[in-house]
């Protein structure tokens, strides 16, 4: 399961709109389209992608008068983080209150012996709802043979429990590192190996 989007904030509205107003306070449009064919960056990479779209660059040299530079990068990312924390509440009902999961656990739960949730953000990474982590965890312990959870959100390799109940969450490393994960799932157990290349 992907929890950005998916179980909050469908569409993935809330990074999108920041975008478009940190770069919107200073008198440049960038639009939810251009946004979009940036994610999977991290937000700083993404606000230089956007100040390199062609357009958007001349406007900032037509506006001000020199072309952009790491400052003006810092400073739209500073504000993206002030509009996105300002307004994340706006966009973090859940959705569609976890019925799905329900769903799962009922109609398909002879379909499988092990288990392994995998998602965007994990519980208490910047952009989950901490509200309802432990509703979203009590969950997560119900599917059958319970292996560990997956999640990319903080673009570097992390193994940590988050609660009191030994899940493992292991978030993988963004491709720009050059790295990636392989998982052995045995009757027995699994295992992992962080390969880099």
């Amino acid at each position: 399961m992907d929890w950005a989007g998916t179980s909050v904030d469908y569409g993935c509205m809330a990074p999108v709109a920041a975008f478009v107003e940190s770069f919107k306070n200073i008198g440049l449009e960038v639009t939810p389209e251009e946004t979009r064919a940036f994610m999977g960056l991290t937000k700083i990479e993404e606000i230089r992608a956007l100040f390199a779209i062609e357009r958007v660059a001349e406007d900032f040299r037509l506006k001000f008068g020199r072309d952009y530079d790491d400052s003006d990068v810092q400073g739209r990312y500073n504000d993206f983080q002030r509009v996105l924390f300002a307004t994340l509440e706006d966009y973090s009902e859940p959705i569609p209150n976890f019925s799905f999961m329900e769903e799962e656990l009922t109609a398909r739960a002879d379909e499988f012996e092990k288990t392994v949730v995998s998602m965007h953000a994990h519980p208490f990474a910047d952009v989950f709802n901490d509200n309802v982590a432990k509703p979203f965890q009590y969950y997560v312990t119900q599917y059958p043979g319970l292996q560990f959870c997956t999640a990319a959100h903080n673009h570097g390799f992390d193994d940590r429990v988050l609660f009191d109940d030994d899940v493992h969450y292991i978030v993988s490393d963004c491709m720009k590192s050059r790295s990636y994960l392989v998982f052995t799932i045995t009757p027995e157990k699994y295992e992992y190996e962080l390969v880099e290349y």
